[in-house]
């Protein structure tokens, strides 16, 4: 959000300038006044929405202290042996709460619901990176250690039905988890070595739901559809 109200405007006005040289005195100083009224729009909309994202965040904080957590996984990454995942529709001892992040060494994936006991504090209280971190994914709460997360079902929905699928097309294998992750998005079955080759080559993007991923389905469509 503060990168798009920053970088809007500086568009706008970066596009307007030349384009104002070619109007009259008149015309010129019009333009050049709604285009900064437009700019400070884009402004005071971006600090609004960043304003509120946080103070979302915070409405989902818990006091530190020990919970039993149900969710909903919305993002799975693997590194060094245990996978990180963020879990959304969260409840804590039944109470409605904000996205939770947390750590474990159990076999956990997109569109699971799980449950879990762990000792819950506020992400804003973490270090400076992965309090911004956090704050980015809309993390509101984070469990500390490695707690034993139970797998209770699967989210009922289309993408959860599309990933099973391409799961079980393409297997469980490293290459096999490529693929799932190349189509969907879903990161859980790429460890962490392979995924940060590719980060180091510079083409982890494609992994990201994009015009890729579009055009593919865009492609798988028109051949169903003839």
């Amino acid at each position: 959000n503060v990168f798009l109200c920053v970088a809007i405007p500086a568009a706008l006005l970066s596009i307007a300038f030349p384009l104002c040289r070619k109007l009259s005195p008149e015309r010129r100083e019009r333009a050049l006044f709604f285009d900064f009224l437009l700019a400070a729009a884009f402004v005071a909309a971006g600090f609004f929405l960043c304003s509120a994202s946080i103070s979302a965040i915070r409405r989902g904080e818990v006091e530190d202290g020990r919970y039993s957590v149900c969710g909903e996984v919305v993002s799975v990454s693997v590194k060094d042996g245990y996978k990180s995942i963020i879990i959304d529709s969260c409840t804590t001892d039944g109470v409605k709460t904000g996205k939770i992040s947390v750590k474990t060494k159990d076999d956990v994936r997109l569109y699971d619901r799980v449950e879990f006991t762990a000792r819950l504090s506020a992400a804003r209280e973490k270090n400076a990176g992965l309090s911004f971190y956090y704050r980015n994914a809309g993390v509101s709460s984070v469990a500390e250690g490695y707690p034993s997360v139970k797998v209770s079902g699967r989210k009922d929905s289309l993408p959860a039905k599309v990933n099973d699928f391409l799961s079980d097309v393409f297997g469980e294998s490293e290459n096999g988890g490529v693929a799932v992750a190349l189509l969907s998005g879903d990161l859980s079955g790429v460890d962490y070595d392979t995924l940060e080759n590719y980060r180091m080559t510079g083409i982890a993007h494609v992994f990201a739901v994009s015009g890729m991923h579009v055009g593919l389905l865009f492609t798988a469509l028109s051949f169903l559809l003839g």
